[in-house]
């Protein structure tokens, strides 16, 4: 049951416990806080949370339980707190939820009412008119939200502040873990209890990603009178709405259009230009020639010359190097987001980045080893424009290019180290071909050529990368052909089963058939199973196929591993049905003129229905070992 009410009435808030949920530093959605809880996410130059207890402070709280998953104290050596606040900090090895934690929090020897809220939350609402509103309506919870409640009486998808009475806490495990909104609201709601439901405008919501920080700041920004609580005493704006501390350094060139603040120690460099909405925490360097628009710094950041920063937050101590375009990003130490750079920013870069020296560095092997491979590589080639059976090896490596394209961003994260290892592989594989050299075996050579490629991409790149690209680079051996022992082991065993699979499916759909050798007679047609029917070239074109899927798709390594077995069958399955239908259209037209076509068509036609079936193949498999999301249900037990 949902109820609504407006008559406000003013109790004693002293009594009450207000819990502030912190949860992790690895609870955002991205880079940045994974370094930094994000209560500790600075308002101009404190944290979020020290300001949020102290607008709480203002409002007439003296109890507050800061509530957080192994980051306890590292939020109390970060708040500057008075003395006489009564903040406890409460630890869980385990997460428990947000109705877990009440239950934690609460004092077990008496009955009190509980605010809770997110300790992101920048502005809080009125707790006197939530207390009051709670009070008035006899509930057991009241949830304040600062947009109306849904006509159908739902509640809309926000995080929202809460206001129990203690009591309700009985409902709650003991241990594990348990939600408010899809565990104690249902229990309460269950078991005939009222839920009050408050609006109350003029607050703001916890932020949890870093665009949701920044536009709550900038927001913040707009608002002066809401601004000011948020302020050290000594700043003051002037006529554009700036405030720049006495101890901060603007050049007289630089150019500064508010809303912005620019706290203490800051340095702007001539010819800078700040554009608001904007905040430079303590120690900020901003170089000449820089823009900084709508973006946040945190205390320490150093922005080179000629950069343009816009809608961003940079972390503290981070350098950003010269020349740098950095649009929508949340910069962190060591993050690798898509950034532009301009010339000076690329030659700062060849001093500073390691992945631009391993570049470069593998850009000279990369030189020699085609130099070295040349005549290989040009083998390669003729045998690709020469043989039906191995032409699809020419396509291996434009699809490998592309894959490690596609994954560019993921690879860019990847800590670029040399590993000396490396160079046993190169040795190994230069022995390889001095084998394949000396005892004239071409296919030693050419494996020779994508061990060597491997081990230099080992020994540039480190393991690191070397562990995300590795499917990749085992893809590249199908742009080799096989062995000539191997290709003449298999050419006779793949004619004879084209043959019989050919005979058999034309035997199911009921003509009389007869076989003789590999030649298949058809009423007064024959029809010739030749080397290039055997299937092989349909084989090594939906390994490619196949592998290249399996590169794509986001599935379980079985399931990838159980597409590509299939690839075999399907090429064979494939190959059979093209030699029926072949067979067939041979007894109304002349096969002696039409041969050269249907050879060629027929192979290009069946790879739709390969592609089909793999699609299919997948399909299936997500049917039969789906986990329905609303069945499965993972419990987390809190250790003893």
């Amino acid at each position: 049951m949902i109820t609504n009410t407006n008559e406000i009435k003013a109790p004693d808030i002293e009594d009450a416990k207000v819990l502030i949920l912190a949860g992790d530093k690895k609870f955002g959605k991205h880079d940045i806080a994974g370094h930094f809880n994000r209560a500790l996410w600075p308002i101009v130059d404190r944290p979020v949370l020290e300001h949020l207890i102290e607008q709480l402070t203002s409002q007439g709280a003296r109890h507050f339980v800061v509530c957080s998953q192994n980051q306890c104290q590292q939020l109390k050596d970060a708040l500057n707190l008075p003395d006489d606040l009564d903040v406890q900090f409460h630890q869980d090895a385990l997460a428990r939820g947000t109705a877990g934690c009440m239950k934690d929090a609460a004092d077990t020897d008496r009955e009190q009412v509980m605010i809770v809220l997110s300790a992101c939350t920048i502005v809080p609402p009125d707790i006197r008119q939530v207390l009051s509103s709670h009070t008035e309506a006899k509930v057991d919870m009241t949830v304040v939200f600062n947009k109306p409640v849904n006509a159908s009486g739902s509640l809309p998808e926000v995080t929202p502040v809460y206001a129990c009475n203690s009591s309700i806490l009985k409902y709650v495990p003991e241990n594990g873990f348990f939600d408010l909104k899809e565990g104690l609201l249902p229990e309460l709601i269950g078991k005939g209890h009222s839920i009050n439901a408050l609006t109350i405008s003029g607050w703001t919501e916890g932020f949890v990603t870093w665009s949701e920080y920044l536009a709550e700041v900038s927001v913040l920004l707009e608002d002066n009178d809401m601004l000011v609580p948020f302020l050290p005493a000594e700043l003051k704006p002037d006529e554009n709405g700036v405030y720049i501390s006495s101890e901060a350094t603007v050049d007289p060139t630089a150019r500064v259009y508010g809303p912005a603040v620019i706290c203490k120690g800051a340095r702007v460099s001539a010819d800078a230009v700040i554009l608001g909405p904007a905040v430079l925490g303590e120690n900020v360097m901003v170089a000449s020639g820089t823009l900084i628009e709508n973006s946040i710094l945190w205390a320490g950041a150093n922005v080179a010359g000629d950069c343009e920063i816009q809608g961003c937050v940079i972390e503290q101590d981070v350098v950003v190097p010269s020349g740098r375009i950095i649009r929508d990003e949340s910069v962190t130490r060591g993050a690798c987001g898509k950034i532009a750079v301009g010339f000076s920013g690329a030659v700062s870069r060849l001093r500073t980045s390691p992945q631009v020296a391993a570049a470069i560095m593998g850009s000279i092997l990369m030189t020699v080893f085609v130099w070295s491979y040349w005549q290989v590589i040009a083998d390669l080639w003729h045998i690709w424009m020469g043989s039906d059976e191995y032409s699809s090896g020419m396509l291996v490596p434009i699809i490998a290019a592309y894959i490690l394209w596609s994954r560019r961003q993921k690879l860019s994260c990847c800590k670029i180290g040399p590993c000396l290892y490396a160079a046993f592989i190169f040795v190994a594989a230069q022995l390889m071909r001095a084998f394949g050299l000396y005892y004239m075996y071409s296919s030693a050579e050419r494996l020779s050529m994508v061990v060597s490629f491997i081990s230099i991409i080992l020994l540039i790149g480190g393991v690191s990368l070397f562990a995300k690209i590795w499917p990749v680079l085992l893809f590249m051996c199908l742009m080799l052909p096989l062995p000539v022992s191997v290709h003449s082991a298999v050419m006779l065993p793949l004619q004879n089963m084209a043959t019989s699979s050919a005979v058999f499916c034309l035997e199911v759909f009921g003509l009389t058939v007869t076989r003789q050798g590999n030649l298949i007679h058809l009423n007064d047609v024959t029809v010739a199973v030749s080397e290039a029917c055997n299937g092989l070239r349909m084989v090594m074109a939906f390994f490619v196929i196949t592998a290249l899927l399996v590169l794509l798709v986001k599935r379980t390594w079985w399931e990838k591993l159980i597409v590509l077995v299939s690839a075999l069958p399907v090429a064979l399955i494939c190959n059979s049905v093209r030699l029926t239908v072949t067979s067939i259209v041979f007894m109304f037209i002349d096969g002696r003129r039409w041969e050269g076509l249907f050879h060629d068509f027929g192979g290009y036609a069946m790879m739709p229905l390969a592609i089909t079936i793999l699609v299919a193949e997948l399909w299936l498999l997500d049917k039969l070992f789906r986990v329905d999301g609303q069945v499965l249900q993972i419990v987390y037990a809190k250790k003893n």
